[in-house]
Parts: C-alpha cells; structure tokens; sequence
C-alpha cells in the first residue's frame, strides 16, 4: 500500500508536506529510490516552504543514491541557497553518501563563506569521507589544500572535528605540497600583474603554519632518525623559504620566527643555513626601500630583527650563518634600534652570548651612543 501511495506521488506530483518526503525514504528497490531521490532532490531546490525542503534533506541523506543529479541539488543548496540550517542539513545528506561525487560537493563549500552550524556539518561529512579521501595522494593533497583555504578565511572558531581531519590527513609530506601550490598561484598572479586577494593571503598564512608547526611538533622523531627524515625537511625547509619570497609579510614573518625556533635541531638549521642568507640578501633590498619611505616601519624592522636572530641560531650548528650573518647581513644593517634590540634579544644575565660579541653590542651609560 505504501508503495503505491509512493509511486502515486511521483505521477501526480503532489509532494507539499514533510510527511510526503519522508514517506520516500521506504522506495522497496533501487529504480525506486532512483526516482524518489530525483523527486525529494527536485522538491529540495524549489522556493516552497521551508520545512518541506529540510525533510526533502534529510530523505536524501537517508536514500543515499549518489547520482549526478541528486549530488548537484545538494550541492547547490549548500553552496547559495536557503538557510543555515538547511545548508547543514545538505552537508549531512553528503556526507551520509561516503563517495566522490559527494566528496568533491563538500570540498567546493570549504572555499565559501560558512555559517559555524554549516561549517560544523560540512567538518562532520567530510570526516565521513575520511576512506574515500585517503585513496589517492592527489585527492588527499587537493582536500588539505581547501581545508587550509577554509582555515584561513574562517571568522569563527574552528571545529572540533576540523583538528581530528588535520591531525590525520596532514603528514609533512602533504603539507610540503599544498604550500608548493599556494606558492604556484602566487608566482603566476605575480606574473600577470595581480596582487594576492585577502583569501589567498590568509590561505598561504594557513599553510606555511600547518607545514612548520608539523615539524615542530616531530622534532623528538627529527632528533632520533635524521636519515627517515632527511628528505622531507629538505623539502620543508626548501618550500618554506620559497614561500617568503611571496612578498605577504605576516607570511614571511611567521616563517622565519619557526624557522629560527627550529634551528636548534642540526638537521634543520643546516639545510636552512644553505637557504635563508641569500633569500634574505633579497629580502633586504626590499626593506632597505621600505626603510627609506619610513626609517621606523615596523614591518621592515621586525622582519630584519628576526631574520638575523634566525641566522644566528643557526651558527651552532652549521658555519655559512656566521658568515652571512657578519657580511652580508649585519654590515649592511643601518639601523641603530635593529642592532640594538637584536642584542637585548640575546642577553643572559650580565654576560654577552656569541650574538652580542659579533654585533658588538656592550653596556653604555645612559645618554651615551651605542
């Protein structure tokens, strides 16, 4: 009997309550759950009333018939259409659905701007797809990618679920490669003459965070098996000092306060010490100019403080930072309060560390040139 009120309800195209909707989640086959899923898609993307369109969701997600057509109103829905709630609702219909079609529906959601209920359902479906994602590298590789995007741009705090897909989709490895492709996007809008949008800004912030603080997290596995990691800190080392070149300071900044954090590790200050003096060559030009439309930018300032602060960890371990430090960055330096600050950085009590010794920093009685 249910059956044929189904089927009578598909013919005559009378689906107006959520009762109706419901009523299609028990189609007895696979045609039939075809076409109920097809109807409760159409009914989902009509302007009618809104409790018809969220039981219209909740059917989908119960049908779970992945097919073109029904993946493409759920998707559109979730993208530009409707309330916060029946967005949610959409994202959870995907995610009940565990395939690529799905899968790649709630991926375009995460380069929008999401309600905290919607960016809480889109999290939950995507950790449903956790299987499908993880089949391929290029799929796991684009999927971190949009979720670094996500992170960046998302005003509210994130969900929980967010960290649980971070913690196991993003390997070094994987995090190397999405910052490889932001710096990609950036180089070619450089080429065609077009500055970073506050997005992408955010979103290199986002992936040069999530490469280096990955490293920090593995420094005790660094330490103990240089040689399982060799490869990738290269790698990292070599990706994040590109990334500096992007020319967003917060970026940059951020990448040279982990890198001399990481310093204290010999495997990562000596391939870094290969890198960073010449990167900062450029990079001091550049300040220099900045230095000469305003002596004080605290941008130019604090870049070089870190950059030379950087260099100088690294000398313990490796022989290049010392001279570049001496020669190439500190002689070239012309500002009193960088020196200055850079040598209050390094105080340890009374004594003056190596840094202070080779900037020549010592006491001066108050009111007297340094």
């Amino acid at each position: 009997m249910k059956c044929a009120a189904i089927l009578l309800l598909l013919l005559t195209g009378c689906v107006t309550t959520p009762a109706d909707m419901y009523d299609l989640v028990d189609a007895p086959d696979e045609p039939a759950r075809l076409d109920a899923s097809k109807e409760a898609a159409r009914e989902l993307t009509r302007p009618g009333p809104i409790a018809v369109r969220l039981a219209a969701a909740r059917a989908l997600g119960r049908l779970r018939v992945v097919d073109a057509t029904v993946v493409g109103a759920l998707r559109s829905v979730l993208l530009n259409q409707g309330t916060p709630e029946l967005r949610a609702y959409c994202a959870w219909a995907l995610g009940e659905m565990r395939a690529e079609l799905s899968l790649q529906a709630l991926q375009a959601s995460l380069h929008e701007k999401l309600e905290p209920i919607v960016a809480q359902h889109v999290m939950e479906a995507l950790a449903k797809h956790y299987a499908v994602m993880t089949r391929d590298h290029e799929t796991l590789v684009s999927i971190v990618e949009s979720l670094v995007y996500f992170a960046g741009n998302h005003r509210e705090a994130l969900p929980a679920t967010y960290d649980l897909l971070s913690a196991n989709t993003r390997t070094v490895t994987v995090n190397v490669e999405v910052l490889k492709r932001t710096i990609d996007r950036a180089v070619d809008k450089e080429q065609r003459g077009t500055n970073l949008s506050a997005e992408e800004r955010a979103a290199t912030y986002s992936a040069a965070y999530e490469l280096l603080a990955r490293l920090m997290e593995n420094r005790a596995e660094i330490v103990a098996g240089p040689a399982a990691w060799a490869t990738r800190v290269d790698a990292s080392v070599d990706t994040g000092v590109d990334a500096i070149a992007i020319g967003d300071p917060k970026s940059a900044m951020l990448i040279l306060w982990y890198l001399g954090r990481l310093a204290e590790i010999p495997e990562v200050a000596r391939p870094t010490a290969k890198r960073l003096p010449q990167t900062l060559l450029g990079a001091g030009r550049e300040m220099r100019r900045d230095t000469a439309r305003g002596p004080t930018d605290p941008v130019a300032l604090g870049h070089r403080l870190v950059a030379a602060w950087a260099v100088a960890r690294m000398q313990v371990h490796a022989l290049g930072p010392r001279r570049a430090l001496l020669l190439d960055v500190l002689s070239k330096e012309i500002e009193p309060q960088v020196l200055r600050m850079l040598g209050d950085m390094s105080r340890r009590g009374d004594e003056h560390d190596q840094l202070q010794k080779i900037l020549g920093v010592i006491d001066t009685p108050k009111g007297a040139t340094p």
